[in-house]
């Protein structure tokens, strides 16, 4: 079966729904979702929407009074992307919603990065007193 390739970035929203409709029941990942365009035009790669693990699980984890949301996002960014269940994009947009200060309109995987070095800089002597760190 052919699967039609477009360039998503610079078509508008309204031929992307029309090229959906005219393709429905191939293998096609055009989506009318605004998420999936603007995850396109920013050439973000995706494979499903907005995580809803990572929702759940930032959500969920707000009941402990040391919930970081910076440490949650890359706890799902390694558990979701690492088992090919969502992208980078896709956890950090959902984690948005919860309070990471995460603007779409940046890379997400630069944003990662950031995150990760902001973490490991910030981070402190366990609970028990010794610095595994050394």
């Amino acid at each position: 079966m052919h699967v039609p390739i477009y360039d998503v970035r610079t078509m508008h929203a309204d031929d992307l729904r029309k090229r959906h409709a005219d393709n429905r029941g191939t293998n096609s990942m055009i989506n009318d979702s605004s998420f999936f365009i603007h995850g396109c035009r920013r050439g973000e790669d995706m494979v499903a929407g907005p995580s809803g693990h990572t929702q759940a699980l930032t959500r969920f984890m707000r009941i402990f009074k040391n919930f970081d949301v910076c440490k949650w996002t890359l706890i799902c960014v390694v558990w979701l992307v690492g088992a090919d269940h969502h992208t980078v994009y896709e956890v950090l947009v959902a984690a948005a919603r919860h309070g990471l200060p995460y603007n779409p309109e940046n890379n997400s995987v630069e944003f990662t990065h950031t995150l990760l070095r902001t973490v490991v800089a910030a981070r402190r002597k366990p609970a028990w007193g010794l610095d595994v760190a050394k």
